[in-house]
């Protein structure tokens, strides 16, 4: 972005302190939404042109002394736009106020969930997927932009909207090079990278403290227990020990183990025990999470989702259509959803989406039974044809181009009829009456 479009951004993102002091009722304490090392949050409305409504935001309102931090968050947002990272209303920069003014998450930080039994698997695991995902938006970079390493991922800073899709926030330790940081703010508590040491943080460093969240979430509690005493075992610490030893279902939040899948559970503990890897370099990239979780998730929406939705015999349909080997349940449904070819038993398979399954036989191979039993007579014979209970219109298609070849058919052997002389008529007659009606049972 050239210095003119920055320049006309921002101006474009000003906003007044006396808009944002109405919206906030003036820092009202009830509005008061939360707070940080070096801001203090206040919930409020601010009225949009465009929507011809009011806009839910939140203005975070920083102290005089860190006006370098709001300078960098403020950098940071104004540049970058991700669904997974908190989108920027406005700013304020007059009489010594500092305000940057954000969307509004309803739902809050995802610390105040970690107990909560309604945050079930699928939507923590969903809930991973976002925060990994900006992360892996932050450190790709790009060729105008830095790279950026947030240096204080924590459950507190990621926030959730009314749908529980999560946003990452709190930019002001954040740097835009590894090399050379300013390390004064850093504390040294339970989610910092031991290799911090060396005198900087590194994309790695935010891998760690993605993994303490990992097992955070998985475990439905903060890294340190209310109450705690013994403020050497963190939750990260603890976790690599339980992992190692086969135990780590010992600390599983006890909502998790039952509504979870063990092949989800075993994805997401692998990949969270490898954040925490002790060497930096073997601590996977946030672009390797990502796949990761989606697998957990996909594992889990099998046993949730797609599962329950099969029928008990999906198996064998998928043996007898010659398929492939499907994995994901959500794969065979969509298959057997659209229709699939028995070969041996010359069937089409269609399950419904009330989950009742439909069956045909094919026209072709049917039409074939029709034989004479001699040619004095004339009489015939013909198998039943099953009745196609309920075709989505998808499928209406087959059975026309069915119904047209039976039509085919049958003419030709109504035409040898007629060339046949000395027929008796009335069998004549009520074999032909017979022979449509089995025709129409085909678009009953």
């Amino acid at each position: 972005m050239s210095y003119d479009s920055q320049e006309n951004l921002m101006k474009g993102l000003q906003l007044s302190l006396n808009d944002i002091k109405l919206a906030t009722d003036n820092f009202s304490q009830k509005n008061r939404f939360g707070s940080g090392r070096y801001w203090d949050a206040y919930k409020g409305e601010i009225p949009n042109a465009n929507a011809n409504a009011n806009t839910n935001i939140v203005a975070k309102r920083w102290g005089g002394k860190f006006d370098d931090q709001f300078s960098i968050e403020l950098n940071i947002l104004s540049k970058r736009k991700h669904k997974n990272i908190i989108g920027l209303v406005g700013y304020c920069n007059e009489m010594n106020e500092k305000i940057i003014v954000y969307e509004h998450m309803s739902k809050g930080s995802l610390d105040r969930y970690l107990k909560d039994s309604k945050l079930r698997w699928m939507k923590r695991l969903g809930i991973c997927i976002n925060v990994a995902s900006a992360l892996e938006f932050l450190h790709g970079g790009d060729v105008t932009l830095k790279k950026v390493i947030h240096r204080d991922i924590r459950c507190q800073g990621i926030l959730l909207d009314q749908n529980w899709n999560a946003k990452l926030s709190n930019f002001e330790l954040s740097s835009l090079d590894s090399s050379h940081q300013d390390m004064a703010h850093i504390t040294d508590d339970a989610y910092l990278d031991p290799e911090y040491k060396q005198g900087f943080l590194t994309e790695k460093s935010d891998m760690y403290s993605f993994g303490v969240v990992l097992f955070e979430i998985l475990c439905g509690r903060l890294t340190w227990i209310d109450g705690c005493e013994d403020y050497t075992r963190p939750i990260g610490p603890l976790a690599k020990h339980y992992y190692r030893q086969e135990k780590l279902d010992e600390m599983v939040f006890k909502d998790i183990k039952e509504q979870s899948v063990q092949q989800s559970l075993t994805i997401f503990t692998h990949i969270a025990y490898q954040c925490l890897h002790e060497d930096e370099y073997k601590r996977p990239e946030a672009g390797e999470v990502v796949i990761q979780l989606k697998k957990a998730l996909e594992l889990q929406e099998d046993f949730e989702i797609w599962e329950p939705k099969l029928p008990t015999y999906y198996k064998e349909i998928m043996r007898l259509s010659k398929t492939p080997e499907v994995y994901q349940k959500k794969d065979i449904y969509e298959k057997l959803s659209n229709g699939t070819l028995l070969p041996k038993e010359k069937m089409w398979f269609i399950l419904s989406d009330n989950g009742e399954a439909n069956k045909m036989i094919s026209a072709t191979a049917t039409t074939k039974q029709f034989s004479y039993r001699n040619h004095e007579s004339h009489k015939c014979r013909s198998s039943h044809i099953s009745r196609f209970l309920s075709l989505s219109h998808s499928h209406t298609i087959f059975a026309l181009l069915a119904f047209r070849a039976f039509r085919i058919r049958q003419k030709d052997w109504i035409n040898s009829l007629d060339n046949t002389k000395g027929q008796d008529t009335r069998t004549y007659t009520s074999h032909r009456r017979f022979s449509h009606g089995n025709m129409a049972g085909i678009m009953m």
